[in-house]
């Protein structure tokens, strides 16, 4: 994924996810110390017929944009 603004680059990673999040201003710290955790721990790769790997498992990068 590659993220640009005015036709220049601002961020690439190679194999992973692009998660495009939405924050307001009645959000805190501890609501981003929840997110996290989600991104990197869910399961969202198929393997040996179930949903067993996550983007931390298969060390792949991720790129937040908001």
């Amino acid at each position: 994924a590659v993220l640009s603004a005015n036709g220049a680059i601002v961020s690439q990673i190679g194999y992973g996810l692009y998660v495009l999040v939405g924050i307001t201003h009645d959000d805190c710290e501890l609501d981003v110390d929840n997110l996290l955790p989600k991104v990197l721990n869910t399961k969202m790769w198929h393997e040996g017929g179930k949903w067993s790997k996550s983007v931390k498992d298969m060390n792949w990068e991720i790129m937040l944009v908001s």
